[in-house]
């Protein structure tokens, strides 16, 4: 037919199985790293892993799309598909809410479980609930959108009765709403680093790994975009698998980043570790060897009577062993003293029991 193109654009299927066979894997790092540590799972595992759950569902969904001849201009596409199309597109929609809205349940968990600092607690519940709310709000606009409901599959050949609410204004409210909560739950942990007992660098690793949230925004904004082309197109099969890939994208970046990547430190440091004693070997040992310790003292890490601490030792006789640690145990809940430690500081400190199970300093 004279104007109509024949190319079928099916990239975004491949974009999009990809991206969500990465995910899994990496969401299948993060429970194994929690399993290295021999630390019980927890709710934020289990909100990451229906967050997946439902992305995969997602993808499915869209999957479907190219044997209905998504990706081809509208005047190509069997009419008796569009009543199909228009269904999953409300079904991945729904996904879509789901998903995002479990991404950041984990990452309300996640910061309950690692800072204790005070006052951090509230705030974090305020994110909770504010997620919550929105997301039941954002899904229950997707839903009724149209009335009846069936007129969001049904009206597209005008014939029947019904009306929907504009769908641009409807998605750019919940884009600017979801992009201010993302805000929130970046900037409040950078916040609450720079109270860390740690040292400069690693509050800026720190914060960095926290604020690759950002990532999750810029896709967001993307998804917006591809929203907007959608919902002022003529020809919306061609503009759907753009709308598609920047969906899939958001949900599984925020995954990755916001809910894996930050949990990933037990799997990490083995291989920091063989890096830096590579760099020490090849660049360091000649140096290191000519030159023994002379100088002899200790550093006490925690200062708690009767409680656990490190110290090092500096030995003033050339010998094999130049650096040695001495570790003290004892059940039962930290003191005052003790609960400023975060998670960085001490390796498999148990918060949410309260109890040493053996400790390392990092």
């Amino acid at each position: 037919m004279c104007g109509i193109s024949s190319h079928h654009e099916r990239s975004y299927t491949i974009i999009i199985y990809t991206f969500v066979v990465a995910t899994a894997l990496l969401v299948a790092l993060r429970f194994i790293a929690r399993l290295r540590t021999r630390a019980p799972l927890w709710w934020d595992d289990y909100s990451v892993l229906v967050s997946l759950l439902v992305a995969i569902a997602f993808t499915a969904v869209c999957g479907v799309y190219d044997s209905l001849g998504v990706g081809l201009d509208i005047w190509a596409v069997p009419q008796e598909n569009f009543v199909t199309i228009f269904i999953l597109l409300e079904a991945a929609l729904l996904c879509y809410a789901v998903s995002r809205c479990f991404v950041r349940i984990s990452i309300c968990l996640f910061l309950m479980r690692i800072f204790s600092i005070p006052g951090a607690r509230p705030y974090i519940v305020l994110g909770l609930v504010l997620n919550v709310l929105i997301s039941i709000s954002f899904t229950f606009c997707v839903i009724f959108q149209c009335w009846p409901v069936s007129h969001f599959w049904n009206g597209w050949d005008g014939l029947h009765e019904g009306y929907c609410v504009s769908q641009w204004t409807m998605f750019l409210a919940g884009g600017i709403i979801a992009t201010a909560l993302d805000l929130y739950f970046i900037v409040l942990p950078v916040l609450w680093v720079a109270q860390l007992q740690l040292s400069r660098m690693k509050k800026i690793l720190t914060a960095g790994m926290l604020s690759l949230g950002v990532i999750v925004i810029i896709t967001s904004v993307m998804r917006v975009v591809a929203l907007y082309n959608f919902t002022h197109s003529t020809n919306l099969t061609r503009r759907l698998p753009e709308l598609v890939i920047w969906g899939g994208l958001e949900l599984d970046v925020a995954i990755i980043v916001r809910a894996c990547l930050p949990s990933l430190g037990p799997l990490l440091k083995p291989v920091g570790s063989h890096v830096k004693s590579w760099v020490s070997k090849s660049g360091g040992s000649s140096s290191d060897a000519s030159r023994p310790f002379q100088s002899s003292g200790h550093k006490r890490l925690v200062d708690s009577s009767g409680g656990y601490h490190a110290q090092l030792s500096k030995t003033d006789q050339p010998s094999d062993i130049r650096l040695t640690t001495t570790i003290q145990q004892r059940q039962g809940p930290p003191s005052e003293s003790e609960t400023s430690l975060t998670m960085h500081e001490i390796e498999l400190y148990d918060r949410q029991r309260g109890q040493v199970q053996g400790h390392v300093w990092t």
